[in-house]
């Protein structure tokens, strides 16, 4: 459920225009039966000078090739480099392990 909530302009302390983006495009490396667990390997790029998200979209989908695509946006906090998840999953965060 989405809920909104009102915003108060001093909460945000900084603002990018114009972030670079990384693109994880993910592959799965076995064709698994239970209860074997996926395996999977990524490819990421990073994309520097693009004018706004939806360009970044573009890109990625023009490159997936069949491929899973999981947009970022990098965050650099100085010797800290972040991202904020944009688009998709990373599959290898929803793995659920089983017994049998």
């Amino acid at each position: 459920m989405i809920e909104e909530r009102p915003v108060d302009v001093t909460e945000s302390r900084w603002v990018v225009d114009k972030p670079s983006y990384q693109v994880h495009f993910w592959r799965q490396c076995n064709d698994p039966e239970p209860p074997t667990v996926p395996l999977w390997a990524s490819e990421i790029h990073r994309l520097v000078g693009v004018s706004d998200v939806a360009d970044a979209l573009d890109w990625a989908q023009a490159h997936a090739g069949g491929r899973r695509v999981v947009l970022y946006a990098e965050v650099d906090r100085g010797p800290n480099v972040g991202l904020v998840q944009l688009r998709g999953v990373d599959p290898t965060r929803t793995v659920r392990w089983t017994t049998p």
